[in-house]
């Protein structure tokens, strides 16, 4: 991009020419101006108020992972895995070292030019937070926010900035963060929050031989977890895999009932087979990781965290007994949160949403190749549905009903079926990528039956989808 250095009065800001600016640059921007950049020769001005690309994987703790494959994780245009194992899931260190090489390739183009540490301040405007300077870009660029999604890390949300719960003075608490800079162990460990992050927090102490005894690990919902080895390419060799999940959309008569199915599939896991799940955030784990998680068994189930006190944890509906010696590990930021859908494409303004559940990189790489292309605001939002983040188990019913149908929608465009299956992205790709010409011929040959049914039946299993999904 070429900078106009119209540095004016004092106070005026510097122009930039583009067609883009792009507010963020973690993994949706990125996912997004990569697919963009390479459908179409436009300039694009990316801003992010980190130091460097990546966005929350910033701020993420350092023994944080992937919960899903790094085959599919990323950008188009450039692999993250290193090995050819399926289940590959990259480190922090890792995804942020391939940021920054994606990020190269960007200016190295002259397409992109990129101002971390500075702000967007609405509209064309953004500021630098390290001087006074301010950037206006030209007003023929559209918008697009990469930010709405708002991902929140316990680093960057201390709980009583944003009003999650009190703290008594002399209460050791720290986010999760800091289990790695700790001098000498505790007495006992109180992990707060049972999504994603607590699930990382619990198994980082068990690796490093912490006592299952002395972890207490505070639950206020149990969740619905996704199978990791649902992402093995050999996953669904046996057809019947795909006949059990079709059953479950097919013939489910409740929410409760679809996941209790889903969970048969070998879709789902769940900590406790007695306690029935309320959430849903699309978690990921391993049948080893879920194994381990149960060796934990002062589970606190006494609703959410009210105040944190010296000897005791208040919560909604009891209290846990603590005392000298505890320290508290918050894990409670709601990282990636259900907010309102809003159409994506508005014309000046492109607001990155998942379009497929709980992939959004996918989503925003599928987004940025829809721009790419052209054609109207109508006729790109009838291809991307926003699927909003799911928190409760309904929800999840519903962001599946509408991934299915945005995937309907894809089926009937041959360009957006093209570029799907050259996306590396797309991980029903890898399923079908796995099978060799031969094995290909003789899965279909052998499962003849059952595919007809699938294909005739994926209709009547959509309007099932829908009615749970408004239960």
């Amino acid at each position: 991009v070429h900078k106009k250095h119209l540095r004016g009065p004092f106070g005026m800001a510097t122009n930039l020419d583009a067609d883009y600016l792009v507010c963020g640059a973690g993994a949706m921007g990125m996912a997004f101006v990569d697919a963009l950049i390479k459908k179409s020769p436009v300039k694009v001005v990316i801003v992010d108020k980190h130091a460097q690309p990546g966005g929350h994987w910033n701020d993420a703790y350092p023994f944080v992972r992937l919960h899903q494959p790094s085959k599919f994780y990323g950008v188009n245009s450039r692999k993250l895995e290193r090995s050819s194992d399926p289940l590959e899931l990259a480190s922090k260190n890792e995804i942020l070292a391939y940021y920054e090489a994606v990020m190269k390739t960007f200016e190295a183009s002259g397409q992109v030019e990129y101002f971390p540490m500075s702000v967007w301040e609405g509209s064309h405007k953004f500021t630098s937070l390290m001087s006074d300077k301010s950037y206006e870009v030209s007003r023929r660029a559209k918008i697009v926010n990469a930010t709405y999604m708002n991902v929140e890390v316990p680093s960057v949300a201390h709980p009583l900035k944003t009003g999650r719960y009190q703290l008594e003075d002399g209460v050791k608490l720290v986010p999760l963060n800091d289990l790695t800079i700790q001098h000498g162990p505790a007495q006992r460990y109180v992990v707060i929050g049972a999504g994603k992050t607590g699930m990382d927090a619990v198994l980082w102490l068990l690796v490093n031989e912490v006592d299952p005894e002395s972890i207490h690990w505070i639950m206020p919902r149990d969740s619905w977890i996704i199978a990791r080895e649902l992402f093995s390419p050999d996953f669904f060799d046996d057809v019947s895999k795909l006949m059990h999940i079709l059953d479950t959309q097919l013939y489910a008569k409740t929410v409760s009932e679809f996941y209790e199915r889903a969970q048969q599939a070998g879709l789902f896991h769940r900590l406790d087979s007695t306690i029935e799940p309320k959430q849903y955030k699309c978690a990921t784990a391993s049948a080893y990781e879920l194994e381990q998680l149960r060796r934990v068994k002062n589970i606190v189930r006494l609703g959410r965290v009210v105040r944190l006190e010296r000897e005791k944890v208040v919560l909604t509906e009891g209290t846990l007994a603590t005392g000298e010696g505890t320290l508290h590990v918050d894990c409670s930021a709601d990282g990636l949160q259900k907010l309102p859908a809003v159409p994506i494409f508005q014309g000046g303004l492109i607001t990155l949403q998942s379009v497929s559940m709980c992939q959004q990189v996918l989503s925003a790489a599928f987004l940025g190749y829809l721009e790419g292309r052209g054609g109207s605001d109508d006729a790109k939002n009838k291809l991307a549905t926003p699927v909003p983040h799911p928190d409760t188990v309904p929800d999840g019913v519903r962001a599946q009903f509408l991934t299915i149908s945005n995937r309907m929608a894809w089926e009937k465009d041959g360009r957006a079926i093209r570029w799907l299956k050259n996306s590396r992205l797309y991980g029903l790709n890898d399923i079908k990528s796995a099978m060799s010409a031969r094995q290909a011929i003789m899965f279909f040959l052998n499962n003849l039956r059952n595919l007809r049914k699938l294909a005739s039946a994926e209709q009547d299993a959509l309007e099932n989808l829908q009615r749970l999904s408004k239960m």
